[in-house]
């Protein structure tokens, strides 16, 4: 079973985007008798899923904290008026 890491995350949404393509270029509606079969819903939730797990790879990161260390700039008084 694939993990929900950065590299699978960007595999699945690959293959959703492929099979949403392959179904795509195949849109025809088939009948057999009172069956039939329509692909545009289909390759329109596989696109949605792409879309989706597009979506969520541009916010799974998160950014590194910034280096707060730094010396003391306060010093006891230094606010004081010596006039």
């Amino acid at each position: 079973m694939l993990e929900n890491s950065t590299s699978d995350l960007q595999l699945k949404a690959m293959l959703y985007r492929q099979a949403a393509t392959i179904l795509g270029a195949r849109l025809v509606k088939r009948t057999l008798g009172p069956q039939s079969e329509d692909p545009t819903a289909r390759a329109k939730y596989f696109a949605g899923m792409a879309d989706k797990l597009e979506k969520s790879l541009m916010y799974s990161g998160v950014p590194p904290l910034p280096d707060y260390q730094y010396d003391k700039v306060f010093e006891k008084g230094m606010m004081a008026n010596e006039d």
